[in-house]
């Protein structure tokens, strides 16, 4: 398990763009069909990596939005994000994760959490 995710790192889901001009980092820069490759070698471990870039991701929209007084969303559950990402992932494999994590978070109901 540790073995693949230090692979999923080492070969490519680091940066979107050069090294001095990242705008997006780690998981979310992997294909949806990169994701269905490391999910059928090992389920487990590349959900835990990519749900958890996925759940940082959210949390990071909702900070952003709640510091620009915007509504935030909720965030909804470790499974809802993961079947979420599935079938996003399924039906458009040559789509980034970071775009899922975009849709996911759309289609999230707003809240109102105090500041």
């Amino acid at each position: 398990m540790r073995a693949l995710l230090a692979s999923l790192m080492i070969v490519g889901f680091g940066t979107s763009a050069g090294a001095n001009d990242s705008v997006v980092m780690g998981a979310g820069t992997a294909s949806c069909g990169e994701y269905a490759t490391a999910y059928r070698s090992a389920p487990s471990a590349t959900d835990d990596l990519f749900i958890s870039w996925v759940n940082g991701f959210i949390s990071g929209m909702n900070t952003s939005a709640i510091f620009n007084d915007l509504p935030a969303k909720k965030i909804g559950t470790y499974e809802s994000h993961k079947q979420f990402l599935h079938i996003y992932c399924d039906a458009h494999p040559l789509n980034d994760v970071g775009k899922a994590a975009v849709e996911l978070y759309k289609s999230l109901p707003t809240t109102n959490p105090k500041k």
